[in-house]
């Protein structure tokens, strides 16, 4: 085998194997601060009317709990909104949530206003 075979064959398994360059760009660690029991996440564009997949891989996010979140969107997209619907169908939208700020992001309703903290 020649060198231009194996240059060739180790592309040809990095393409396989690389995804976007942003894939996991965005993921991070949801805790429940908010009294809620979360059933449904979405995070959304700002300003979105449409939710696409439900990023709560889980029954129920109880309060206190916390879960791992993944997805995949372009690094420079750093502010999304974080829709969660509640175990009785409520929904509460935290607008503007930035996503490169921290890893771990705290959702609280303090006097039933939505607030994100980031650690």
């Amino acid at each position: 085998m020649g060198c231009k075979t194996c240059a060739a064959m180790m592309l040809a398994l990095g393409l396989l194997t690389a995804g976007p360059a942003w894939a996991g760009s965005h993921d991070f660690t949801l805790v429940n601060q908010t009294g809620l029991a979360m059933d449904k996440l979405f995070v959304v564009p700002p300003q979105a009317t449409t939710w696409q997949e439900n990023l709560l891989k889980r029954d129920l996010l109880m309060p206190g709990e916390e879960a791992r979140i993944s997805f995949s969107r372009p690094p420079a997209d750093c502010r999304w909104d974080l829709v969660v619907v509640d175990a009785t169908g409520t929904e509460v939208t935290w607008e503007g949530v930035d996503l490169c700020k921290g890893k771990r992001v705290l959702l609280r309703l303090e006097d039933d206003v939505p607030e994100a903290l980031h650690e």
